[in-house]
């Protein structure tokens, strides 16, 4: 996947061509999918310059470029009729099940569809992580008992950007709803996150609902982080630490193939709502994942990751048997 090859990649395939240069007889082949058209690669290379071979605005008889990439405006995309005509084109293999691509139209951001399975060199959305009316569309009024198993998702800081507690019910569809959200007012004022009122959010959740995990990001909560482990015990108290890229982009993209097909619903919090609308998607080798804009930006994401950890931790305890011990469901 040579469109991954950037920085020092770029550097090592120079190396690796130079070499086979000084043989007889020597060849290279590269395949990849398109990529970021704005990101330099070794790929984009190789296709700018295959596309100029290919148009015979530059000879090369050594260079065999073999592309195959649609015809379409990426807005057409949403008829039904032209994304397949799309996807029969660019994936004309017997092996290949189109049925299956259609469905991942729903399941990924439009911009990784058209690049790994339509090979079209696509800039990634970078103003929203969902698409326009996405999150709208599943609020509901869903009502949350008494002692319903639910899961928590906190993330913390202390005082430059804001804390998130949000809570999603183990079922197969589970519903988030924001027990605690703390911001910076904005402004150059002193401020950090009222310690106490978080703890009180805490163990006011603990006590009402049946609490069958609380996952936490740890940096700036450590301490709070253990005495939690002390107080509700180290089964259900765990550390999701989202600088383990992998894991929370693997996390982000379950969170958006739920939204896409309605596998999730939530309160309608604001703030929640401005979080998510604020979340760009970031990619690198170890997958896609949300952050900020920039890391100065004032546009706050803490309540958008407590969300995506509530939910693939509800989603998984909701996919595990019950097991009655005693009075005490596992």
């Amino acid at each position: 996947e040579v469109h991954e090859w950037t920085g020092n990649k770029a550097r090592v395939h120079l190396v690796l061509e130079n070499g086979l240069a000084k043989r007889e007889g020597a060849w290279s082949l590269s395949i990849t999918t398109a990529g970021n058209p704005k990101q330099e690669s070794v790929g984009l290379t190789l296709y700018e310059y295959g596309k100029k071979v290919e148009s015979g605005e530059i000879d090369d008889p050594g260079m065999l470029f073999q592309w195959r990439e649609p015809n379409v405006n990426i807005d057409d995309l949403q008829t039904l009729e032209v994304r397949e005509a799309a996807l029969v084109g660019a994936n004309p293999e017997p092996w290949k099940r189109i049925d299956d691509l259609m469905r991942r139209y729903h399941e990924v951001p439009l911009h990784e569809f058209c690049r790994y399975h339509l090979n079209m060199w696509v800039e990634p959305d970078e103003e929203r992580w969902l698409p326009p009316g996405l999150w709208e569309s599943l609020h509901s009024e869903h009502q949350i008992a008494d002692k319903s198993r639910i899961v928590l998702g906190f993330d913390g800081s202390y005082s430059g950007d804001s804390t998130a507690l949000v809570a999603a019910t183990v079922e197969q569809v589970p519903h988030l709803f924001v027990l605690g959200l703390w911001e910076h007012p904005g402004g150059n004022q002193q401020w950090t996150v009222d310690h106490d009122a978080v703890e009180a959010t805490v163990q006011k959740a603990f006590e009402r609902f049946e609490v069958v995990e609380m996952s936490a990001d740890p940096p700036y909560w450590s301490q709070q982080l253990t005495r939690w482990m002390e107080q509700y015990g180290e089964d259900r108290v765990l550390a999701f630490n989202t600088f383990v890229r992998k894991r929370m982009a693997a996390a982000c993209s379950s969170f958006y193939q739920a939204a896409s097909s309605e596998g999730l619903t939530h309160d309608g919090h604001l703030g929640l709502e401005r979080h998510v609308g604020n979340a760009v998607l970031k990619e690198t080798s170890s997958g896609a994942y949300i952050t900020k804009e920039d890391k100065s930006s004032p546009r706050k994401i803490d309540a958008a990751i407590a969300a995506v950890i509530a939910y693939n931790r509800a989603a998984y305890h909701a996919q595990q048997p019950e097991v009655d011990v005693g009075m005490e469901w596992l």
